[in-house]
């Protein structure tokens, strides 16, 4: 199956390494990630898995705190499969000895240029990643979202908004830190850190 996989994704520039397939783009400063995700449950007889897809740059979350380790690429946009496909249900396929492998690899290549190319060929740039991150910033399905609301922060710092607005923005980060229960220590830490590094 993977082999049926490494053909489709070949032939549109991704390289393979083990379970994962990417592809940087000509600039280098995008990168697409397709990497399969086995079930923790799985056994020799019966392997489920999953596949997160990824449009990465190199620009560091706001939200990451110093304790997180630096790495080369970040996540810019992306979900699991069945996110991006129109049942937008978690989608995980199953393998055992009565499957087909011919059926399942035509479902997942199905899947891949269907669902996974277009929605990555709407991410070739940095600009194309910010601009997702500012939508998601105004949409109503993330108003509850604490990662969100520090880059709205980081934003807002960099866009050189109001005073104003800033303190809206700061008060954002520590209302949705309470609901997501996170500590008042940190929500603090974390407001004097983007304020440092952004203002």
């Amino acid at each position: 199956m993977m082999q049926e996989v490494d053909g489709l994704l070949a032939a549109e520039s991704f390289r393979r390494s083990g379970q994962n397939f990417r592809k940087r783009l000509s600039e280098g400063k995008v990168r697409w990630s397709v990497c399969f995700q086995k079930n923790r449950y799985s056994t020799r007889d019966n392997i489920g898995f999953t596949i997160n897809i990824s449009a990465e740059w190199k620009r560091r979350p706001a939200w990451y705190q110093e304790h997180m380790p630096q790495t080369a690429w970040y996540g810019g946009a992306g979900d699991r499969i069945g996110f991006l496909m129109p049942e937008k249900n978690d989608k995980w396929w199953e393998m055992d000895a009565e499957t087909s492998v011919a059926s399942l690899a035509a479902e997942i290549r199905a899947a891949l240029q269907s669902y996974v190319l277009p929605f990555f060929r709407r991410f070739e740039s940095e600009q194309a990643l910010e601009s997702h991150t500012r939508q998601l910033m105004v949409s109503p399905d993330w108003k509850r979202n604490y990662p969100i609301a520090i880059e709205s922060l980081a934003y807002g710092l960099i866009d050189r908004v109001d005073a104003a607005e800033i303190e809206k923005r700061v008060a954002n980060v520590r209302r949705t830190g309470r609901m997501n229960l996170v500590s008042k220590d940190v929500i603090e830490a974390t407001i004097q850190r983007v304020l440092k590094t952004y203002g």
